[in-house]
């Protein structure tokens, strides 16, 4: 905060403790204001939980999210095997996601509700490629068909005629 000046920005009850029992001297590690490293000494307390891209995260980084996730106390991840769920979240091509629903079309045991809002904790999403084209609807597709054929049968009936 200035010369010999510190501000607390990680294990604030630490300090509240160590305070309270009239300690002169603290252990403590100093970092300097920039925003990352005051971020990075947050995450090393467990003050914030990091975040993980899932659009572009490889497998281990995703299981060991996932293993943060069910080792909480009453996550809703019971009953989800975490590493099958990193395996195909992992395989999954994820370059395009919007959100985190295609999860639940995986087979992986993360269903819609609370089980995907937990993952809201540690993920978010970042795509690098537009949404897969749908297929275009099938009755236009097979009028422009319908009329191309009828048009080459009256051509062909013409230069034979």
């Amino acid at each position: 905060a200035g010369d010999y000046q510190y501000k607390a920005i990680g294990n604030h009850f630490v300090y509240a403790v160590a305070r309270e029992a009239g300690l002169e001297r603290l252990w403590c590690i100093v970092v300097d204001p920039d925003p990352e490293q005051v971020k990075q000494a947050q995450i090393l307390t467990r003050e914030i939980v990091p975040k993980v891209n899932l659009t572009e995260a490889p497998r281990e980084t995703i299981l060991a999210a996932l293993r943060y996730l069910a080792e909480q106390p009453g996550t809703p991840l019971k009953g989800v095997d975490i590493t099958i769920a990193a395996a195909r979240i992992a395989e999954a091509d994820r370059s395009w996601w919007q959100d985190l629903t295609p999860i639940t079309k995986l087979g992986c045991k993360i269903t819609r509700g609370k089980k995907l809002e937990a993952l809201k904790e540690v993920f978010f999403l970042a795509p690098t490629a537009p949404p897969p084209s749908q297929k275009k609807s099938s009755k236009k597709s097979t009028a422009s068909a319908r009329a191309k054929k009828t048009s080459a049968t009256r051509s062909r009936k013409k230069k034979e005629g």
